[in-house]
């Protein structure tokens, strides 16, 4: 490898006689349900971004005070690049997530970045045999809702 990639912003290096673009920031996520963020009161949105050719890194934080009345599945929008359509399937995502209020018998919590979206989908497991797969909504996520985590995805 040659070159030198230091302070934060938009970079290049070399690999061999690949170049490599390298790009670092921050981005706005958006907590909403079914697109809607009526009434949603934020207390805390950030994100920052690592991008090395066409992966790219995204962490995520969100906190809720108050989640409105616009009902329907949770996701969270405003990742800073498309995710590629090159998986026929969704881009995995790894969430670590406090203060969600679901029933006792959820076993996991996690999401995915669909293609061709800048959106990050929630999904839950719960059931008695943990095979009931659904999407969160306003109902499950309470009134107070903190999330943080990050995503590893191809643009």
């Amino acid at each position: 490898m040659s070159g030198i990639i230091g302070s934060a912003g938009s970079k290049s290096g070399v690999i061999g006689t690949t170049e490599l673009d390298y790009e670092e920031g921050t981005w706005t996520p958006v907590l909403n349900f079914n697109g809607g963020t009526t009434g949603i009161v934020t207390s805390t949105a950030k994100g920052k971004y690592t991008k090395i050719g066409r992966v790219v890194h995204c962490e995520v934080q969100v906190h809720i005070t108050d989640n409105g009345s616009s009902t329907g599945s949770a996701s969270i929008s405003g990742l800073p690049f498309t995710v590629a359509n090159d998986m026929n399937s969704w881009e995995p995502a790894c969430l670590n997530v406090a203060n969600f209020r679901i029933a006792s018998n959820v076993s996991f919590l996690g999401g995915w970045a669909d293609n061709n979206s800048t959106w990050l989908q929630l999904r839950m497991i719960a059931g008695t045999q943990n095979t009931v797969a659904a999407y969160p909504d306003q109902d499950d996520l309470g009134d107070t809702f903190y999330i943080s985590g990050s995503i590893t995805y191809h643009v």
